[in-house]
């Protein structure tokens, strides 16, 4: 699936644990995701790549790559930039009906 006002992203469901939605998400290099907010927590895992976070202030925070893990409140501003050259994936995990809602329905804010 497509995300609007994202470049070059593309997100995929992975098979739902109990009370959680699973997603897989690749940024291809040089793509973003901009400063946005869900009604639901997540957790993103990093398995690839690099990107620089995006402050609530909309300035870029510090770098993340494989390895890490990004947790994110209920309604807190979040982002992606600077994706490297390899492109930045990642597993998403939010609690409850989660951030893609039925086939197109998205719970995403863009600020």
């Amino acid at each position: 699936m497509k995300v609007s006002a994202c470049v070059g992203t593309t997100v995929s469901r992975l098979a739902p644990v109990e009370g959680l939605q699973c997603l897989r998400v690749e940024v291809a290099p040089h793509g973003e995701i901009p400063l946005h907010r869900h009604d639901c927590a997540a957790t993103m895992i990093v398995i690839a790549g690099t990107a620089r976070k995006l402050l609530a202030s909309g300035r870029p925070g510090r770098m993340v790559r494989a390895g890490e893990v990004v947790v994110k409140q209920p309604r807190e501003l979040h982002g992606f930039v600077d994706i490297g050259p390899e492109g930045f994936k990642f597993i998403s995990l939010s609690s409850g009906e989660g951030i893609v809602k039925g086939e197109s329905t998205w719970d995403i804010e863009f600020a």
